[in-house]
């Protein structure tokens, strides 16, 4: 456990989500709606077609694609021509940090998608790496490993009255492929303003033992394995932009590294390695990236506050 866990509010105000359903409206409308916006925003003509959790629009070519997702106000665009390029020429033409993040941000104002809500968060890049013919004279028939960064990422997050928003369903990345834009990733739920309540915060303090018993966790020998974490965030949790959410609820979100000598890496294999005709244990490092309830709710009471039962272990209580 870090040495210091910072200082954290006693409790939380609880909002709720601002979704047509929720309101008694028929969704229908809305869907239509945000369809016609983003049709219009992006220039897009083609057909649509309902693929069950969403709406996908495509041109008739097929290579620019928005996803509307039913259940958030989230959607996803592409270019299939340009999105993730792996061409290293692109690496030419990839623009510096400060003009992206300012066409990001006049992108998002221009259609009214950067409120009150967002803030910048910093900047991914796709990378690709070919191998080159070593020009060291010493190292003749050898080839180096070049990295190319080809695409740029200006990233987003999300907050509400400052407390940051977690989870899958909380980011806005716009990709640039040189000067055009091949990628828009807006994941996010309008909050109602008007809190419906207030969550007690559990000290963070209860993290190991919610770790010492869960099963991602449980099966480590402490004799050969570490548990380091390495930064503790208190926010709002988001699920997945096709998940159905009524509200917003308080988490922890902790990430760290397991460490362990031996028993099972992070695929479950068996780490055994021959070294002088004997088998010794080989130390495996794996990052994790998890959400602990930060109120007292039970996954029960957490499904009938509208989110999906915690798949794969997406929420520890």
């Amino acid at each position: 456990m870090p040495a210091h866990l910072g200082s954290f509010p006693k409790a939380l105000p609880i909002y709720g989500v601002d979704h047509p359903s929720l309101k008694n409206e028929d969704p229908r409308i809305d869907w239509e709606k945000r369809v016609k916006v983003l049709n219009d925003l992006l220039g897009l003509e083609g057909y649509l077609a309902d693929a069950g959790d969403r709406l996908v629009l495509q041109d008739n070519e097929g290579n620019r694609v928005i996803q509307v997702y039913k259940a958030s106000d989230s959607f996803l665009y592409y270019d299939r021509r340009i999105v993730s390029p792996t061409d290293p020429l692109f690496a030419n033409k990839i623009l510096d940090h400060d003009t992206a993040k300012l066409k990001a941000h006049e992108w998002l104002a221009k259609y009214g998608l950067g409120d009150q809500f967002t803030f910048f968060e910093g900047m991914a890049y796709t990378g690709v790496s070919t191998a080159q013919v070593s020009d060291d004279l010493n190292d003749a028939g050898k080839y180096d490993n070049i990295e190319y960064r080809t695409e740029i990422k200006p990233c987003f997050g999300f907050h509400i009255n400052k407390t940051v928003v977690l989870g899958p369903g909380a980011k806005i990345m716009l990709s640039y492929a040189g000067d055009e834009l091949s990628q828009v990733a807006y994941f996010w739920r309008r909050p109602v303003l008007s809190p419906i309540g207030e969550q007690v915060i559990r000290p963070p303090e209860t993290i190991k033992k919610h770790l010492a018993r869960d099963p991602r966790f449980a099966h480590l020998d402490p004799n050969n394995s570490k548990i380091r974490i390495n930064t503790i965030r208190l926010g709002y949790y988001a699920a997945s932009p096709a998940d159905f959410q009524r509200y917003y609820l308080p988490v922890y979100q902790f990430t760290g590294i397991v460490e362990t000598r031996g028993g099972h890496n992070a695929q479950g294999f068996e780490a055994l390695v021959k070294e002088k005709g004997s088998f010794v244990k080989e130390t495996f490092q794996y990052h994790f990236n998890y959400y602990l309830s930060a109120s007292n709710l039970t996954p029960g009471q957490y499904k009938v506050s509208g989110f999906p039962p915690p798949i794969n272990g997406s929420i520890i209580f």
